[in-house]
């Protein structure tokens, strides 16, 4: 598990990457601890987490999560705002 953090302000689109390999390919999921993702997000098929429009609600700990046959690996991402 990794874990790194964002820092953004209030209103503004960040992307959190999560880069995947393995064979056989993993099967990936966003999710957000304790909550689920909001409704400003999209994930794109490089695995890329898009929040765009940010509020005070977006801050907290995203999670990738990658799964295959052979295990399991997550990165935790935190995401801090600021306001202007």
């Amino acid at each position: 598990m990794t874990a790194s953090a964002v820092r953004a302000i209030v209103g503004d689109t960040v992307y959190l990457p999560c880069f995947v390999e393995g064979v056989p390919t993993p099967e990936t999921v966003w999710f957000r601890h304790h909550a689920e993702l909001p409704q400003n997000s999209h994930v794109f098929p490089n695995h890329t987490l898009k929040l765009a429009g940010l509020t005070a609600d977006d801050a907290g700990y995203y999670v990738c999560s990658a799964t295959n046959a052979l295990g399991k690996d997550e990165i935790t991402t935190s995401v801090l705002l600021y306001r202007k």
